[in-house]
């Protein structure tokens, strides 16, 4: 009995083990003979914790527009050339027989700035193959870096700025030398922040057009 029992340990050890490694993250039954594919993912951190560039997806390219839910992951363009983007559906809405999704990253504030018809959704994402890409760890670690010290940076001079300033357009600022010179000080703190992040992001997201100034 205690040999059956280690064994039996072993057994699913191994298998909470495959169920880390592959995630379904939509509650839908995949069909078998659906086309699926797997997919790399951008280190922009824009879908963390959920999805990281650690992982890849399994996407599905065959499916109705009906079938994306609230809550879904989706991958679309949107219009022109531009690369595609991979966020999770907020809202819905059908509109003279087109659906359209209103997108949004969850390590972001606000959602994407326009909605997506479905003839621009390309890929459904059902699936997460944790640490699929370990070779990612340093460039994620580094945009990650980057977005807490340009967070940290912003904070601090605004919070100094409103402190002198106020938050009214007319009102007088304390403009002793000194504060001057310590506002300064934060802002180019800020703008150098900005440019570490700048030039993370553009080895994370190869389409991004770096800013000017950096």
């Amino acid at each position: 009995m205690a040999r059956f029992d280690k064994w039996g340990d072993i057994a699913l050890q191994v298998l909470l083990v495959a169920l880390s490694i592959f995630e379904i993250v939509s509650a839908r039954n995949v069909d078998q003979g659906s086309t699926l594919k797997l997919s790399s993912v951008y280190c922009t951190g824009s879908m963390e914790p959920a999805i990281t560039c650690l992982d890849a997806v399994w996407v599905e390219s065959e499916f109705a527009p009906e079938d994306i839910r609230v809550g879904d992951v989706i991958s679309y363009r949107t219009e022109g050339d531009s690369p595609g983007y991979m966020h999770r559906v907020v809202e819905r809405k059908e509109e003279g027989g087109t659906h359209y999704f209103l997108t949004k990253g969850d390590a972001l504030d606000e959602p994407d700035p326009e909605w997506t018809p479905h003839t621009r959704v390309e890929w459904l994402v059902v699936g997460v193959e944790r640490n699929f890409h370990s070779e990612n760890a340093a460039l994620r670690q580094q945009v990650n870096k980057a977005k807490k010290d340009l967070d940290m940076a912003q904070w601090q001079y605004e919070s100094l700025y409103l402190h002198y300033c106020g938050v009214l357009p007319d009102a007088p600022c304390d403009t002793s030398p000194a504060k001057l010179n310590e506002l300064f000080d934060l802002y180019l703190v800020f703008l150098d922040a900005s440019c570490a992040f700048d030039e993370a992001y553009r080895l994370a997201w190869p389409y991004h057009q770096s800013q000017s100034g950096c």
